[in-house]
């Protein structure tokens, strides 16, 4: 049996896609100075590619053949099966839903939140270490020399290579 063709997520590709498109067509009419672009292109670029990637693989999904619904898989998802109607036959229709909003999700969200509001307070640069550091953390990597090393040279060089392309002032701690 194949699968359908997901119109819902098709719609919400297509609106990204054109949120990203509006935004990108407004600032460059705002002003086309290349401070003002220097972010906003490249990303509605990629943006763009991967909603058009995204849409390709959910109609090449189309002409796959479904996954069989096996105990193991059943078990994992919140399913409602119902049987087909005036059939003897053991087949059934299953309907399935996502699983809830997991526990290190909610966890790096309420991370990032606290990222964002407090790069004003300690600085862009702190806030870059101890977030990626709670971040790795939250995704389970348990190795502190990778922890104590990786997390300020990668945020401390992303913080320098943002404060050396952007021509606005950024709020840091170290440098």
């Amino acid at each position: 049996m194949l699968r359908r063709l997901d119109w819902s997520h098709l719609a919400l590709l297509a609106f990204f896609a054109v949120v990203v498109g509006w935004y990108l067509f407004d600032t460059m009419q705002a002003s086309r100075r290349i401070e003002n672009l220097i972010f906003v292109v490249p990303l509605a670029g990629f943006a763009l590619l991967l909603a058009t990637i995204a849409a390709v693989r959910v109609v090449l999904d189309t002409h796959a053949p479904a996954p069989p619904v096996t105990e193991a898989s059943a078990e994992r998802e919140t399913s409602v099966v119902a049987p087909l109607a005036d059939t003897d036959e053991p087949d059934a229709i299953v309907v399935t839903s996502r699983a809830p909003l997991s526990g290190t999700t909610i966890a790096l969200m309420f991370a990032f939140a606290v990222y964002v509001s407090a790069m004003d307070t300690i600085g862009f640069d702190i806030a870059s270490v101890l977030f990626l550091g709670i971040a790795l953390w939250i995704q389970g990597e348990r190795r502190w020399l990778l922890l104590l090393a990786y997390t300020p040279l990668f945020a401390l060089g992303a913080v320098w290579g943002f404060k050396k392309m952007l021509p606005y002032p950024m709020p840091t701690m170290l440098f």
